[in-house]
């Protein structure tokens, strides 16, 4: 190999491994949306405030409250649209978190 084909090879693998690693890079998201840190903790939900059962249907939070965990299932299944894997696992993690 010439001098010229080994600068050539060298040059193509750090342009490569440049734009591998540019595209494997997680963005962040203050740089992306131009938004300071203040402002991007501003729209973070407060944990003090946020409910995290705000979006489950009461039929099911009442069902959760009476302790049954089927009825609650299939109460989730009606209101939220979901396969049985899925409503069980949300039901589940509900149960867990609930108390």
């Amino acid at each position: 190999m010439s001098e010229f084909q080994i600068a050539a090879t060298v040059i193509m693998a750090l342009v490569i491994g440049f734009i591998l690693g540019r595209s494997t890079r997680k963005p962040d998201p203050f740089v992306e949306q131009q938004l300071s840190r203040e402002e991007w903790n501003s729209l973070q939900p407060d944990s003090k405030t946020h409910n995290p059962y705000e979006d489950v249907h009461p039929d099911v939070l009442e069902a959760i409250q009476s302790n049954n965990k089927i009825g609650a299932i299939k109460r989730f299944r009606q209101h939220h649209a979901t396969s049985l894997k899925e409503a069980k696992d949300a039901v589940e993690a509900i149960f867990r978190n609930f108390n």
